[in-house]
């Protein structure tokens, strides 16, 4: 039989106190596993000793944080826990290829963990990304001065290591491209073929190329960095455009890039020419999380330190600091496959501002393909848009 009602009213309020004590119990929890992780975070070289176990408590601290609706800042934690995860992929990688008994002890890289790690991310950028809507048009009276600069750096004088099937460099179709859009908008191009820190690979290098440049006098109020393998392709957008599409000509609005359900691609980014960019830039060349190439010190400086502030669990959900626009990659930075497929990501569709080939190089027969019909494919545009003015 069921009991009276009035015994079930008389339980609701019990029942509810049981269950705050329960989150408030939930957040201490949280708020004291950050406090760790902060402190293991800010020694990277600790940090990367085990950098499964970095992932499984960024992971736990995730499911506390969605426990408590938090789901930004779990988002942020998977985020950052991704970038060490690829980390623990490539030495498990590294490790099996070098040692057969070991690659036998270990066929696959922690399958539970990876699965478990790719749902929940994927349902969080459903809920949270960056919904793909038209571009507004620029509606300001003068759009904002900006400068396109791209690093390009082939010191074997073009030729890609493993070319065999044409002379064409990805320079020599991609550099065009970038002229070609700056002349048509009036924004002036500036191509970087020297690495201020050749000891380091040329993504790490982007970051200096553009803190030089916005150190320079005479730099334009914004830079847009586009790596060599990307391509505009539509004329037509302009970047105005975007900073319309995303309230970005606000003055506090300082950082715009393409998120992705792993984070961020830095292949494209648009950065306004002020003291905090300079701050900000010289925070990420000394970030010691080089897990996913300098896409991992850029997340970090985005993120941090507030992901990890154990306060900040009790005045509710993590928020991005405000000098930073995430912006849908149809906009900005539009994968191909294999990226696209293997990240689960945005994928490029005629139409869209920029397509990048990240991971598709250009000394694969299939990738250079595909380069080449959209260096055509863009030219074309480009002309038929010219004829249209």
């Amino acid at each position: 039989s069921r009991p009276p009602g009035g015994v079930i009213d008389a339980q609701v309020p019990q029942l509810q106190q049981q269950r705050h004590l329960q989150r408030q119990r939930l957040a201490l929890a949280l708020a004291s596993l950050l406090r760790g992780l902060a402190v293991l975070m800010s020694r990277p070289a600790a940090a990367l000793l085990c950098p499964v176990l970095c992932v499984t408590h960024l992971q736990r601290a995730a499911e506390w944080a969605t426990a408590l609706d938090q789901p930004q800042r779990a988002r942020g934690l998977l985020q950052l826990g991704g970038a060490f995860k690829l980390e623990a992929m490539w030495r498990w990688i590294s490790a099996s290829r070098r040692d057969p008994s070991f690659a036998q002890a270990n066929p696959r890289f922690h399958p539970r963990l990876h699965a478990q790690y790719t749902i929940a991310m994927q349902q969080l950028h459903s809920v949270l990304e960056v919904k793909h809507k038209p571009l507004l048009q620029w509606r300001g009276p003068q759009p904002p001065d900006v400068e396109i600069h791209s690093l390009c750096h082939y010191p074997s004088g073009g030729a890609l290591e493993g070319q065999s099937r044409n002379t064409l460099t990805l320079p020599a179709l991609s550099v065009p491209n970038h002229k070609a859009y700056a002349a048509k908008h009036g924004h002036r191009y500036v191509l970087h073929e020297r690495l201020p820190k050749p000891e380091l690979e040329p993504q790490f290098n982007k970051i200096n190329v553009v803190a030089e440049a916005l150190g320079k006098p005479g730099t334009a109020q914004w830079i847009l960095f586009i790596d060599c393998d990307a391509f505009f392709t539509n004329f037509s957008t302009s970047v105005a455009d975007v900073f319309e599409t995303y309230g970005a000509s606000s003055k506090k609005t300082q950082f715009l890039v393409a998120e992705d359900p792993g984070g961020i691609n830095t292949g494209v980014f648009l950065i306004r020419n002020s003291a905090w960019s300079k701050e900000f830039l010289g925070r990420v060349d000394r970030n010691g999380f080089r897990m996913a190439w300098d896409q991992s010190m850029f997340l970090w400086e985005m993120l941090g330190p507030e992901l990890f502030d154990e306060h900040d669990v009790f005045r509710g959900d993590f928020a991005l600091k405000p000098e930073v626009v995430l912006v849908h990659q149809a906009h900005l930075n539009a994968f191909v496959p294999p990226a696209s497929h293997d990240w689960q990501a945005y994928e490029w569709q005629r139409g869209d501002f920029i397509c990048h080939f990240a991971g598709c190089p250009f000394r694969e027969p299939e990738c250079e393909m595909m380069i080449m019909q959209a260096a055509q494919s863009a030219a074309d545009e480009w002309i038929v848009n010219a004829s249209l003015q």
